[in-house]
């Protein structure tokens, strides 16, 4: 083997580490709310992969070369995905940001305890108050005019994945918050449904009490824990 081709076999190898070092800690800790940022994270992880393959399928006297023509071809493809995602979130959350008394935040790409990967999304939080009576789950005319405004704002071309969020309060038990929070979802998708955005890609799920964002010995704060959590993904 020349002496080119070992150098160009330590230039993948260590391409290869360092992407495996950084790409975990980026995806937690870099909100990628420019097309910037999730197109160089893409290119890194498209050189990663594209050395591998490149490298795995090529011949034994060869293999270097196809790995560095792997790392180049996964890098211009990665950035280019990056680039699509970190735009459709970012164009999404300005969109959503129009609606009055919601909060719209960029959640990047990321995984759990478990290694399962979380997609980057944009998240969506109302109060309850806004689309509710007390204790019901039938949505006030208050209500489906502002889910109808969030489904005119998610709209697209794109057919975007969809998971709807209700909770409620610690008050009144497992046993009335989580159908209560359940069907609070249920309505919210079906108001999605006859805006046309397709009912299949829209996940209602019931939270009840889980996750508080406030403290459930105030009433302040149980007002917070009321609220619908809309999570949006390009796909």
């Amino acid at each position: 083997m020349d002496k080119n081709m070992k150098n160009t076999k330590k230039w993948v190898a260590s391409t290869l580490v360092t992407s495996m070092l950084i790409l975990p800690m980026t995806a937690c800790d870099i909100k990628m709310d420019e097309t910037g940022s999730g197109a160089a994270l893409g290119a890194l992880a498209g050189a990663a992969t594209g050395a591998v393959i490149g490298g795995a399928t090529s011949g034994r006297h060869n293999r270097g070369g196809h790995a560095l023509v792997g790392a180049g071809i996964g890098a211009v493809a990665g950035a280019a995905v990056g680039a699509g995602v970190g735009y459709y979130v970012k164009q999404k959350r300005e969109k959503l940001e129009k609606v009055q008394n919601v909060q719209v935040a960029e959640v990047p790409a990321a995984q759990t305890q478990e290694g399962t990967p979380i997609a980057e999304h944009v998240t969506v939080r109302i109060g309850a108050q806004f689309l509710f009576p007390v204790n019901s789950a039938t949505l006030s005319p208050e209500g489906i005019a502002k889910v109808t405004e969030l489904a005119q704002a998610i709209m697209d071309n794109e057919n975007p994945r969809i998971i709807v969020k209700g909770y409620t309060s610690s008050e009144g038990g497992d046993g009335i918050n989580l159908p209560l929070s359940r069907n609070r979802a249920e309505a919210v998708k079906n108001v999605f449904m006859a805006r046309h955005i397709d009912g299949s890609r829209i996940t209602p799920l019931g939270m009840g009490s889980m996750e508080p964002i406030g403290d459930n010995n105030t009433e302040e704060g149980r007002m917070l824990n009321r609220r619908v959590e809309i999570e949006i993904y390009q796909h």
